[in-house]
């Protein structure tokens, strides 16, 4: 997953988003997407879950 992020929007853009489990998760979805053949992608619904299970239990600033 990191390689199809890496390779397609690059590492600065991984950095960035560092320690946030569900930002990999899109950005992953995000690198797959242009590369169906292959990278497997994530449905819509489960980036659903993804965003709901976010909102959640993501720590929020303070």
């Amino acid at each position: 997953m990191v390689k199809a992020v890496i390779e397609n929007l690059g590492k600065d853009c991984l950095i960035e988003n560092c320690g946030n489990p569900f930002a990999f998760i899109r950005l992953y979805s995000q690198a797959a997407s242009g590369h169906t053949d292959r990278y497997p992608v994530f449905s819509s619904e489960a980036l659903k879950v993804i965003e709901m299970l976010e909102k959640e239990y993501a720590q929020k600033d303070k």
